[in-house]
């Protein structure tokens, strides 16, 4: 089990499927929303996931500047339904924070 952080051109087919189906399977299905998750800013972001046995539990989606709003942002924050309550989300929080003052230091963050 570990966290992984990775621009798009890092992530393996696979590992982008499963990005892909844990937000739907949560926004989509889970939470009963319509909207186009597929907005193309996951080419341009940092993904940053909790791997446990191959299966992805934790997930937020880091865009720089500029990309959709004028500062950094955290988007897409998922955890799956079975870990919830262990503290995995706030610790994913912290580690997208420090991760964003490290690719874009000084900017403020919109999440």
């Amino acid at each position: 089990m570990s966290w992984t952080i990775q621009t798009y051109d890092e992530l393996t087919t696979e590992e982008l499927y499963k990005i892909i189906q844990l937000r739907v399977n949560v926004f989509i299905v889970e939470q009963q929303t319509c909207y186009e998750d597929l907005d193309n800013h996951d080419q341009n972001s940092i993904h940053l996931s909790y791997v446990k046995n191959g299966k992805i539990f934790a997930y937020s989606r880091l865009l720089p500047p500029g990309e959709k709003f004028d500062m950094a942002s955290i988007g897409r924050v998922i955890t799956s339904p079975e870990i919830r309550g262990t503290g995995l989300g706030k610790d994913m929080i912290k580690i997208a924070l420090d991760t964003i003052e490290k690719e874009w230091t000084g900017s403020d963050v919109f999440i």
